[in-house]
Order: structure tokens, then C-alpha cells, then sequence
């Protein structure tokens, strides 16, 4: 799965079902011709055994060449659930 995808993390992440993915897009270094540019890795994690989840961890890594909006909304196509995120305006 990646950028451009149809597939989405709904089968992976489930329904929420008191597990809550939280998320992370740190930069990535990409090679570009004669340069490097800053990519992101979009990041989704599951893991609520500790807490008495009865699923099995999961992560889930996406790339794109930018921040925008349009990104979250695909990775998360079709996922109806709680996500644990900071303020980022592209989750809403």
C-alpha cells in the first residue's frame, strides 16, 4: 500500500472498538534529481494489548512528496473509529 492506494486502513485498524491509532508524519529525506527533497511517511499504529486489546499490533506506513489534507483522507478511507492526533488541521 502507498500513496495513491485504494486500499485503506479500515481491515487492518478494525473498528475502533476502544483501540485508538494514533498517527505521526515525520519528514523522509528523497532523493530528487541533483538535490534531496523532503518527503512524509504517514504512520498508523495499533497496539492495545497493555491495555487489555484483544487484537494484534499493526502499522501502517504511507508516503507522500507533501503535508496536504488529501493524504489523511485516503489513507483513512472507509475507517470510522477514534484517531489519536495531534492538531493538524488535515484530520478534520
Amino acid at each position: 500500500m502507498g500513496a495513491g492506494s485504494s486500499e485503506s486502513l479500515a481491515p487492518v485498524l478494525g473498528e475502533a472498538g476502544g483501540e485508538i491509532p494514533p498517527a505521526s508524519w515525520p519528514t523522509v529525506p528523497v532523493l530528487a534529481e541533483g538535490k534531496t527533497d523532503t518527503g512524509r511517511c504517514w504512520i498508523y499504529v495499533r497496539d492495545d494489548g497493555p491495555f487489555g486489546g484483544a487484537g494484534p499490533p499493526a502499522a501502517m506506513f504511507y508516503y507522500s512528496r507533501d503535508r496536504r489534507g488529501e493524504h489523511p483522507l485516503a489513507n483513512l478511507a472507509g475507517y470510522s473509529g477514534i484517531l489519536q492526533a495531534n492538531a493538524y488541521d488535515g484530520y478534520n
